[in-house]
């Protein structure tokens, strides 16, 4: 057409609306395209399994770890189910989000204003189908609104108010999908969970990208493990490393001095519940495999991102403490196993990574927006020389078990890839060297009970204080 044609008055409408739709059409096209190209995205997040515990996951480990990398300094910043989740869910410290313990719970979260920031919103925002199964926050869901961000669930991690229906608040009478969709997320054990999942998996398109987030219950007490799985682990014992039952615990703050020496009936007592966590572990195995094959049936699996992590460590009678919270390791760490594109195949990464780290890590791999974190992202190259342990909440106990109890005072730890330095409410501090003490067995700080600090422990300990003092706070990239 020359450029002296004219239109006619009639046909320039049907020329405007035949390019709007040739450039809603390229529009769509290069939509599904970059939606086609999106990663799917899977984290599967157990509760209270330690370090030591993926001897019962040889079918996951030889699918994820073997094809993917290993984290081993993986840091739960505060090691309590409530908290941790919402730093996996937000990517901040538990001080930014204001979840500091599990009475908290859902609620407190949604108080907090955490609801809409979560890796939920995010993708979903950026055009991913997102699901959240199983475990998510403890106690009820507040109101009786869909929880924002999920296309699927969530259901709450504790005991719901009978009022509440299934699936943690809402009508279950409603029709569509919507319904269907929001009681996908209604099971209570990890089979269930897995089928579930499996179901979202199968019925996803594959041009629509998939988040999905799995929490499972496995390992947390009661255990209760099931044929062929119980006995399998018959005789197996905790790690008697020199932290179990410690001997000498006349250096350590007051809460652990005031823990008795385990007798007998302690020591066999934990033994079965190691035995019941790695057998149930055994089953979840089973259900991780079964998932894994779905993924593979998808069809997408060298463009999926899957992650397995433990909202908690666990200390099984290690400086005689029994649970979590306290900054010890055996509380603290556990590793972290990611597997997609960006992570080599049978890797091991040293650096320090933490909960905090997992929601950055997400919105990079589905290029999706979001608000400021405290974390930074698995695939970046950023490395941090400290993390933060906290737990700023009061009144917090060991776990209820028949032997000794004792409470843990507020607390702010720094833990390097050499140090622990911990500062507790009540004045006391805790400096531990692994280069030289790899079970924490002599604290370099204590003064009381005829111990008296070095100089040299003193001069460390300023040094970690004033790194501690930068971190307590922190938000944002001033957490690095």
């Amino acid at each position: 057409m020359s450029p002296s044609a004219k239109f006619s008055t009639r046909a320039r409408p049907r020329l405007v609306a035949g390019l709007a739709s040739a450039a809603a059409s390229a529009f769509q096209s290069r939509r599904a395209t970059r939606a086609a190209d999106q990663p799917d995205i899977i984290v599967l997040l157990t509760s209270d399994v330690r370090a030591g515990d993926e001897i019962a996951l040889p079918q996951t480990l030889a699918r994820i770890a073997d094809n993917g990398t290993t984290f081993p300094n993986f840091f739960l910043t505060t090691s309590l189910c409530c908290p941790s989740r919402a730093s996996i869910f937000t990517g901040l410290y538990s001080h930014n989000h204001g979840v500091h313990d599990n009475r908290v719970g859902w609620e407190g979260f949604a108080k907090r204003g955490n609801r809409g920031r979560t890796t939920g919103v995010m993708l979903q925002a950026a055009g991913y189908r997102t699901a959240a199964i199983g475990a998510y926050l403890n106690g009820p869901q507040p109101g009786r609104g869909k929880e924002p961000g999920w296309d699927i669930g969530p259901i709450a991690g504790g005991r719901r108010k009978k009022n509440r229906s299934k699936n943690g608040g809402g009508s279950e009478k409603r029709n569509g999908r919507r319904d269907r969709d929001r009681n996908a997320a209604a099971g209570r054990n990890d089979a269930d969970r897995i089928d579930k999942a499996v179901s979202v998996i199968v019925e996803t398109a594959v041009d629509q990208p998939l988040y999905l987030h799995l929490g499972f219950s496995t390992a947390h007490i009661p255990v209760r493990p099931r044929p062929p799985y119980a006995g399998q682990f018959a005789g197996t014992r905790v790690d008697r490393d020199p932290s179990f039952d410690e001997h000498d615990v006349s250096d350590k703050p007051r809460y652990i001095r005031d823990l008795p020496r385990l007798n007998a009936g302690d020591e066999a007592w934990l033994d079965r519940l190691h035995r019941g966590r790695l057998e149930t572990l055994l089953e979840l195995d089973d259900g991780i495999a079964e998932l894994w094959d779905a993924l593979e049936a998808r069809g997408r699996l060298e463009n999926t991102y899957v992650f397995l992590l433990s909202d908690n460590a666990f200390s099984l009678g290690h400086h005689r403490w029994a649970g979590k919270i306290a900054p010890y390791d055996q509380s603290v760490r556990a590793p972290m196993f990611a597997f997609g594109p960006g992570f080599s195949a049978g890797a091991v990464h040293n650096r320090l990574v933490g909960n905090i780290d997992i929601a950055p890590t997400l919105v990079e791999i589905a290029e999706a927006g979001g608000p400021a974190m405290d974390g930074v992202s698995l695939l970046a190259y950023e490395l941090r020389d400290a993390i933060l342990l906290e737990m700023r909440a009061p009144n917090n106990r060991s776990m209820q078990w028949p032997g000794p109890r004792t409470e843990i005072p507020r607390f702010s730890a720094l833990r390097t890839s050499t140090h622990l330095y911990a500062e507790y409410r009540t004045g006391e501090r805790e400096l531990y060297d692994y280069g030289s003490d790899p079970y924490e067995l002599d604290n370099l700080l204590a003064n009381w009970n005829g111990h008296t600090p070095s100089s040299q422990a003193e001069t460390m300990a300023v040094q970690l204080a004033g790194r501690l003092s930068a971190l307590r706070d922190c938000a944002g990239t001033s957490c690095l």
